[in-house]
């Protein structure tokens, strides 16, 4: 299943890579898909029995996120956000990024008016 990974321009690690790690089961340990830099979109593909997709940065890891019910051509939204939270910061509990689905939208043209 071929996805794409956008990663948003935000305050945290504003200048590393995020490896994207893929797991198959939620204890299980990851192994790195790819590296994504901030402001970067890349299209990348899943292995079919992986469950779990995260990012992790030194030793600092994201949470989670289940892709089982991802279909192909759908979008996962990194975003990178600040807090004042110190152990986030220094990646000692989840560091602050988030990952989200973003399920395919069409825009609809066919609601456009034309000015003349």
């Amino acid at each position: 299943m071929k996805i794409l990974l956008d990663y948003k321009i935000g305050p945290y690690a504003r200048y590393r890579k995020l490896k994207i790690l893929i797991s198959e089961g939620i204890l299980s340990k990851g192994s790195c898909l790819t590296e994504i830099k901030q402001g970067e979109q890349k299209e990348v593909e899943i292995p079919a029995n992986i469950k779990f997709i995260y990012g992790g940065m030194d030793w600092g890891k994201t949470e989670k996120i289940n892709i089982q019910n991802m279909s192909e051509g759908e979008c996962l939204e990194i975003v990178p956000y600040f807090t004042l939270n110190l152990l986030a910061t220094l990646g000692l509990t989840t560091l602050p990024i988030s990952i989200d689905i973003k399920k395919n939208e069409k825009p609809c043209y066919n609601n456009s008016v034309t000015v003349e």
